[in-house]
């Protein structure tokens, strides 16, 4: 084993390894383990994590039977207020102007005219006036990395205020939308069947949604699709519940694991969201784009729907 320091913190994250050869400690099961690779910089190197899966390509070996995880620890916040909306955000990864226009269509389109907006991510818009409606927090682990950072966010946001309306900074609101608008979740499918596919994708995404169903399907719960990138309600209760109960993955897993756990009433995502613009679904209340960018189209009716600076913006 290496003798290169682990940056994370072994009882939140499990535990290092850094070549197939050696034993992997610290988990409690063998179902994923972690390895660091090195880069360069002028500081040094630094350390990035990287999950790889059995059945990665790194090793070859089939995925095994699932075992259920034990929870990560977390961290319980006070909640700030009633209620608010959150947007994770990574600086590193916009593709274009998303953050400022899905800030924009919720000031013209979310009728709580009223409730916080919280940024949550690694670095501040350098577009957003600091002091009003909409408040930046930053992430230290980010630093360490995506997936520490990702985790460190969702323990905040889902708690920072009783109720979270959880978005995407590229989730963009179509006609006017409020709270109870998103007390009924949306479903894209029913993921009951193809865990284990899942499981072997490779894709960290995919393997942690293949690992969310066998989890349900142990407490007997249904297993509905639940991360259709559109906004999500959350209650802060619930989502402790979430965090004592399951391994949190990736993002599409904790929303799909908490809609799913709790019996959220929902319907099918069809006549509500689009993906791109001008749009041929007379009902539709959200857009969600590609994760690199809307196209031109899109992009050019955006502009036209938003085209004014929010009251926070630069």
């Amino acid at each position: 084993m290496s003798t290169n320091p682990n940056p994370f913190d072994p009882e939140l994250h499990g535990g290092v390894q850094f070549d197939h050869s050696e034993p992997v400690t610290g988990f409690d099961d063998r179902a994923a383990k972690v390895r660091f690779r090195l880069k360069g910089s002028s500081q040094g190197p630094i350390y990035q994590g990287q999950h790889i899966y059995q059945g990665c390509v790194g090793c070859g070996q089939p995925v095994g039977p699932f075992r259920k995880r034990l929870p990560k620890p977390f961290r319980i916040h006070d909640p700030l207020g009633e209620r608010a909306i959150v947007i994770p955000w990574l600086s590193t990864a916009v593709a274009w102007s998303e953050l400022k226009f899905s800030l924009r269509a919720i000031h013209r389109h979310f009728t709580d005219r009223e409730c916080p907006i919280y940024i949550i991510g690694d670095a501040a818009p350098l577009w957003l006036r600091q002091g009003g409606r909409v408040r930046f927090i930053p992430i230290d682990s980010y630093k360490l990395s995506k997936e520490a950072g990702l985790f460190e966010a969702v323990q905040l946001g889902m708690q920072i205020a009783d109720t979270v309306g959880w978005w995407n900074d590229d989730i963009y609101l179509l006609r006017d939308t409020g709270w109870d608008d998103m007390r009924v979740a949306l479903t894209d499918g029913d993921l009951r069947g193809i865990e284990t596919v899942l499981r072997q994708s490779g894709v960290v995404w995919q393997i942690g949604l293949g690992e969310a169903v066998e989890d349900l399907k142990l407490l007997g719960k249904t297993t509905f699709r639940f991360a259709t990138h559109t906004p999500y309600l959350f209650e802060i209760e619930k989502s402790r519940e979430i965090f004592r109960t399951f391994y949190l993955h990736h993002k599409g897993s904790w929303v799909t694991l908490y809609h799913n756990f709790h019996a959220t009433p929902h319907m099918p995502e069809g006549p509500w969201k689009v993906q791109s613009l001008p749009s041929d679904k007379p009902a539709a209340r959200y857009l969600n784009h590609r994760h690199t960018g809307p196209d031109k189209k899109t992009k050019e009716e955006l502009v036209r729907m938003f085209p004014d600076p929010a009251p926070w913006e630069l």
